[in-house]
């Protein structure tokens, strides 16, 4: 069993890595130089945004999203390259490709594994990968429905199969493989991918590329590990992702996610209100719209009927995001700080949403959130951009991701101390 294979030995000290990001939304690429010892460099960057779809159509998104794939392909083989040959950069034949898929592409669940017994134990390898395969098969067969197998077939792809914390006898610990214990609890992180999707993915960089696979990943894992690494001050935190048609919470207590919740409206939620009034609106003036307000908080809602469509649609989305917490809330301290992904201009959006609102407006006892927008200064300290290169939040987290996952130095099967801790399963 491979967690991530993270621990595969490093035969290059320096290569290219080529960085694919599919969202709801939009689709990016970059070109990373990564070398053992210094943070990662992006060399070339790149995104487009997916048109939106104004009727639910998971065929139709499938097929703009391939398109807008192949376009930022097309882009990073002509301008990306063509800039390495220019930089007089000698490794440009030698890349290895990782993409990272978000919603609606990817579905990804926690899971919390306890064991305890009377009698102490040897936790051994095939052990702990039984268990952790036990719910692998628990997770797919949930998607054992008509509509389910229609959308991620019978053999969907495994995109994270991931330990990302163990606690032996209640204490956290690096090192899970020949302890001898009385009670292991894991928390892993699984996450799977409809094979049409892979496939058709795999098929458009072949074309473009030359590599010999494809490192998949989620983008909600790749966030929360990296945000955790690197923010070791905030054990207790909200990762928001908003996509096109769905936004995904993740309560993280004590370093570790233990809840996800999700509902099904995101970005395209206001542009479709908009439609509906206005046929022939652009996405643009939909974003500027709401760009204008959340730059100046302190200017009142215009009395337009767009305006007042657009201020229903932000009601709407902060009525289900509150109820959403409101059940957690009653249960468990609700943590105050959020790390909000999305598309630049949107996570601008979403964030001054939040920030104009507090708990006690949707019926539950809280504070004011703190949010914190994934942007380029977030992660300054961790990435390099080359100069004149415009950064790319997403594509900045995913460079600092793959490499700590290149670099990582493992210690008994595991990355020690407070690094990334994904858990090898050693044969």
């Amino acid at each position: 069993m491979d967690f991530g294979g993270l621990f595969k030995k490093n035969e290059k000290q320096e290569s290219l890595t080529i960085l694919i990001d599919i969202g709801g939304t939009s689709v990016g690429g970059a070109i990373v130089r990564n070398e053992l010892g210094k943070a990662p460099h992006v060399i070339y960057s790149y995104r487009e945004k997916i048109p939106p779809i104004h009727s639910i159509s998971f065929e139709r998104l499938l097929g703009s999203t391939l398109k807008t794939l192949r376009n930022v392909a097309h882009t990073i083989e002509k301008d990306g390259f063509r800039h390495l040959n220019f930089t007089g950069d000698k490794s440009a034949g030698n890349y290895s490709v990782c993409c990272t898929l978000s919603s609606p592409w990817e579905k990804t669940i926690v899971k919390n594994i306890l064991i305890e017994k009377a009698e102490p134990f040897i936790v051994g390898d095939q052990y702990v990968a039984s268990l952790v395969d036990a719910e692998l098969e628990k997770f797919k067969s949930t998607l054992a429905d008509e509509v389910s197998i229609a959308l991620y077939g019978k053999n969907p792809t495994i995109i994270e199969n991931t330990i990302v914390r163990a606690l032996v006898n209640g204490y956290s610990v690096s090192k899970i493989i020949d302890s001898k214990v009385n009670r292991i609890s894991l928390t892993a992180v699984f996450s799977l991918s409809p094979s049409l999707i892979t496939k058709a993915v795999e098929g458009i960089l072949h074309k473009r590329f030359r590599y010999d696979s494809i490192r998949w990943s989620s983008f909600m894992l790749a966030s929360f590990l990296t945000l955790r690494d690197h923010f070791p001050l905030k054990d207790d935190f909200i990762l928001l992702q908003i996509g096109g048609d769905i936004t995904e919470i993740y309560i993280v207590k004590k370093d570790t996610i233990i809840q996800s919740i999700s509902f099904p409206f995101g970005y395209n939620f206001l542009y479709k209100k908009a439609k509906e009034r206005y046929e022939d609106i652009s996405p643009e003036i939909i974003r500027s719209h709401l760009g204008i307000r959340a730059h100046d908080t302190e200017q009142p809602i215009g009395g337009t009927e767009l305006d007042k469509i657009l201020e229903q649609a932000e009601k709407d989305w902060l009525t289900l995001f509150y109820s959403s917490l409101k059940d957690t809330s009653e249960e468990m301290f609700m943590p105050k700080d959020i790390f909000l992904s999305a598309d630049a201009d949107i996570a601008e959006i979403f964030a001054s949403f939040i920030e104009r609102s507090t708990f006690s407006q949707y019926g539950v006892a809280h504070g004011i959130f703190a949010v914190t927008t994934i942007q380029d200064k977030t992660l300054s300290h961790a990435v390099t951009v080359k100069e004149g290169i415009t950064p790319d939040p997403s594509l900045l987290l995913e460079a600092v991701y793959t490499h700590t996952v290149r670099y990582a130095k493992p210690t008994g099967g595991v990355v020690a101390e407070r690094k990334i801790q994904r858990y090898d399963i050693v044969k």
